[in-house]
């Protein structure tokens, strides 16, 4: 996309925003952001619009019971950690059921507080509604997909740099990268999105 006077390079603008914000952990680590645009993962096929000329694309409901799924096949190996022997003869085997359970509710109850955020994307040929947050086309100039690489989980975000060179995220956790709905969201952002 060609870069005019009046605007800088919508990817360099997420790249220093990403650079800005990163900590010194995280930047000792190596841990940089991935920064795509979404084109990138959109499909050869348009996306389907319904009777309205709408594209309603849900959040993956099974996103929010992984954690649960987790700790649901956790539980067997825990309960055989109960009975077994101590294994170095210090922590007997209730006291390690006890320590990989408390670890485990507190990873899943983490995973399912910050993971699901339950809202569909709405996208049409004149915008896109996300969270009931409403953007029209002609004010984002460009959209990425971000990934941040922190030291607690990865997190994906949908990132639309807009004609003042502000950018607003939307947290796309609910659209896992393997899902038909993430691949259908990244169509229909393609389809009805022409970059300014």
């Amino acid at each position: 996309m060609p870069v005019t006077d009046t605007h800088r390079d919508p990817y360099t603008i997420v790249a220093e925003a990403e650079e800005n914000g990163i900590n010194w952990l995280d930047r000792t680590l190596g841990r940089e952001a991935i920064i795509n645009d979404t084109f990138h993962y959109a499909n050869d096929r348009p996306a389907i619009p319904d009777i309205n000329g709408n594209v309603v694309v849900k959040g993956n409901m099974l996103v929010k019971f992984l954690p649960f799924t987790f700790l649901l096949f956790m539980t067997p190996g825990l309960y055989k950690i109960w009975y077994s022997p101590s294994p170095n003869g210090i922590f007997p085997g209730w006291l390690l059921f006890g320590i990989m359970w408390s670890i485990a509710a507190v990873i899943g109850t983490r995973l399912y507080i910050s993971s699901y955020k339950g809202y569909d994307v709405i996208l049409n040929k004149e915008g896109i509604e996300i969270n009931k947050r409403y953007s029209p086309w002609k004010e984002i100039r460009a959209t990425f997909l971000l990934y941040r690489q922190g030291s607690g989980n990865k997190r994906r975000f949908l990132v639309f740099v807009m004609q003042d060179d502000t950018l607003a995220y939307f947290e796309m956790t609910a659209f896992p990268s393997w899902s038909k709905n993430f691949k259908t969201l990244c169509t229909a952002i393609q389809d009805f999105h022409r970059p300014v």
